[in-house]
C-alpha cells in the first residue's frame, strides 16, 4: 500500500508559478549589454534615473570618463578633501526621465554588426515636444554614451583699434 503525504505535495499551478519566479530572479542581473544604440541609450537613462550610478558610469564612453576623472584629480591636487569621484561628478548634467520619452530612434543606419569606432546618433522626442540628440560610440564591446564634457575654447577677444572705446 502506497502512502501519500499531501502536506509535501505542491499543486501543479503553484509549482509552475514557483519555477517561473525562480527563473526570473535567477536571470535578474544577467542581462546582456544593449545591442543597438537606442537600447543602450534607454538603458543608460533608466540606470541613471533610478540611481544606479555605477552602472550608468560604466555605460559612458571611456574618453569622457577619463576627462571626468581628470577633474577629480585636479580637485585632489588643489587640496580638496574627499572630492566627488567618477559617477558623482556626472551630476553636472541632468539626465531626463526615461518615462518622459515619446519616441527614441536611431538617426540614419546603425551598423548591424557594430565594431570599434562605429558612431551612432539617437534622436529623443519627449512628450512635451522637446527634441534632443545623443551620440553613442561603439568600443568593440558595446555602445557607450558620449557626454558633452569637453570644454569649449574661449571666444577670441576682438580688441578695438587704438583710440576707440
Amino acid at each position: 500500500m502506497k502512502v501519500e503525504h499531501p502536506e509535501f505535495m505542491v499543486p501543479m499551478p503553484r509549482f509552475l508559478i514557483l519555477v517561473g519566479c525562480f527563473l526570473v530572479v535567477s536571470s535578474w542581473g544577467c542581462s546582456e549589454p544593449a545591442n543597438t544604440p537606442d537600447e543602450a541609450l534607454r538603458e543608460y537613462m533608466r540606470s541613471y534615473y533610478l540611481g544606479e550610478d555605477e552602472k550608468a558610469w560604466e555605460m559612458v564612453a571611456k574618453e569622457d570618463r577619463d576627462q571626468i576623472t581628470a577633474a577629480h584629480d585636479g580637485l585632489v591636487k588643489m587640496g580638496v578633501e574627499n572630492p566627488p569621484a567618477g559617477h558623482e561628478l556626472m551630476l553636472a548634467r541632468r539626465v531626463p526621465s526615461p518615462y518622459a520619452l515619446k519616441k527614441l530612434e536611431v538617426v540614419g543606419d546603425a551598423p548591424q554588426e557594430p565594431k570599434k569606432g562605429d558612431v551612432a546618433t539617437v534622436k529623443l522626442e519627449f512628450r512635451d515636444g522637446r527634441v534632443e540628440h545623443a551620440r553613442l560610440d561603439h568600443d568593440g564591446e558595446r555602445w557607450r554614451v558620449r557626454l558633452a564634457v569637453a570644454a569649449t575654447p574661449p571666444a577670441t577677444q576682438k580688441t578695438a583699434p587704438a583710440g576707440e572705446p
